[in-house]
C-alpha cells in the first residue's frame, strides 16, 4: 500500500504518528481495549509497514495484533464507530477511482453547515467525572454544567462542542499531561472541524461577545459572569486556539453588537493595531486580515492584562475578570468599510 493511502488511514482514525524510513510507528489504538500495559501506548508499539504495490503489513508489540492495515482497522471497529469509507480505504485492493470517490465524500461531510453527531458518542465519555478538572479549580457543578468528560483511553479531558440549537457537532480532547501536550495538545473527535464552531455557543444569551481561545478559559469567564448576573448582556466563546477563523468572525459578527477580545497574554494574542491598520491588506497574515475585518465591521475592545498573569483561567483563579471585561479598552472606530475575504 502507498504512503498517501496510510497517512489517510491513519488521520482518519485519529492515531498519533511518525515515520523513520519505511515504516510508521504509532500510538496503537486498540491500547484502551487490548492486551496493552497501560491505556495510552505512548511508547507507539504499532509498526506499519510501507510496502508499494503489495498488502500493509502491520504489528504491535503491545497487544501483539498482527495483519494487514484493513485487518487492524476492522478490529478497532469493534470498540470505536469507524466510518465504513475508512475501512473500504484500507483494503488492498480498493482502486484509485474509489479512493477519489471517498475522498470527495469525506469532503463532502466536512462541508456540510453542521454535521449532527448521536448524543451517545458524547455519553461514553462524560460518565464520570475528571479529577485533573477539579484540581483546576473547577467545582462538580462546573463540569455537569458543560459536560466536561474524560476520555480514559487517551488521558484527555473531553469537551462536547454544541451548535447553538443545543445539537453536538463535535468534541475536543486535551491533554492532562506536559508529555502528552508536547506531542498533541488537542485532539478532535469524530472528525470535528473546529474552525466553523465557537465552544460555548449554545449558552449565549448576551450582544456583547466575549472571545477567549481555550475551553478552560471560557467555562472560568462564564462563571464569573454568571455570578454576576452578567450572562444578559455577555456572552463567552472560546475559538479552540489562538487563530480565529474567517466563519467564526462571520458567526461574531452576526450574533452580536460588539466583539470583546480576550485572549492569552502572549505573543500568538497580541496585536499591533495601529500599525495594522496602516498595513496594505495583501501584506497581512490570514490572522491579521481578518482580526482587522472584524475591527472595521463591529464594535471591537480588547481586555488589559496585569504583569504576570498568562490567560483567563488564569486570571479568574485569582480574581474577578469581570471588571476587566466591563472595562475593554475600545480598538477601533470609524475606519473605512473593510469585508471579509
Amino acid at each position: 500500500m502507498e504512503e498517501r493511502r496510510i497517512i489517510q488511514v491513519l488521520d482518519a482514525i485519529g492515531a498519533e504518528y511518525k515515520k523513520v524510513g519505511q515504516r510508521f510507528f504509532v500510538n496503537c489504538k486498540l491500547a484502551p481495549y487490548e492486551g496493552h500495559a497501560t491505556k495510552t501506548d505512548e511508547n507507539a508499539s504499532l509498526v506499519v509497514h510501507i510496502q508499494e504495490g503489495k498488502p500493509c503489513g502491520v504489528h504491535c508489540f503491545g497487544c501483539k495484533f498482527s495483519g494487514t492495515l484493513y485487518k487492524y482497522v476492522k478490529k478497532l471497529s469493534e470498540y470505536e464507530d469507524i466510518n465504513k469509507n475508512i475501512l473500504e480505504l484500507a483494503k488492498e485492493n480498493v482502486t484509485q477511482q474509489s479512493i477519489v470517490g471517498m475522498d470527495l465524500e469525506i469532503e463532502k461531510k466536512e462541508s456540510a453547515v453542521d454535521v449532527i453527531i448521536p448524543e451517545k458518542k458524547i455519553k461514553r465519555y462524560t460518565e464520570k467525572l475528571p479529577i485533573y478538572v477539579k484540581r483546576r479549580g473547577f467545582t462538580d457543578e462546573d463540569m455537569i454544567e458543560w459536560e466536561i468528560g474524560f476520555d480514559e483511553g487517551r488521558q484527555r479531558v473531553v469537551f462536547p462542542v454544541r451548535n447553538r440549537a443545543m445539537q453536538l457537532v463535535g468534541a475536543i480532547g486535551r491533554a492532562i499531561t506536559r508529555r502528552m501536550a508536547a506531542q498533541r495538545k488537542y485532539y478532535n473527535y469524530w472528525r470535528f472541524a473546529k474552525s466553523r464552531y465557537l465552544y460555548g455557543a449554545h449558552k449565549s444569551n448576551g450582544f456583547k461577545w466575549v472571545v477567549v481561545e481555550g475551553c478552560f478559559d471560557c467555562v472560568r469567564v462564564w462563571g464569573q459572569l454568571k455570578q454576576c448576573d452578567l450572562l444578559n448582556e455577555y456572552s463567552v466563546v472560546a475559538i479552540m486556539g489562538s487563530d480565529i477563523s474567517e466563519e467564526q468572525a462571520e458567526k461574531l459578527i452576526t450574533w452580536g453588537n460588539e466583539v470583546i477580545l480576550f485572549q492569552d497574554n502572549d505573543d500568538a494574542g497580541k496585536i499591533d493595531w495601529d500599525s495594522l491598520a496602516e498595513k496594505p491588506t495583501y501584506k497581512m497574515t490570514k490572522f491579521e486580515y481578518i482580526m482587522e475585518g472584524l475591527r472595521r465591521r463591529t464594535i471591537l475592545r480588547e481586555v488589559k492584562y496585569p504583569e504576570g498573569v498568562g490567560d483567563p483561567d488564569e486570571w479568574g483563579k485569582c480574581s474577578d475578570v469581570t471588571r476587566a471585561i466591563k472595562g475593554a479598552e475600545l480598538v477601533g472606530m470609524d475606519l473605512p468599510k473593510f469585508g471579509v475575504r
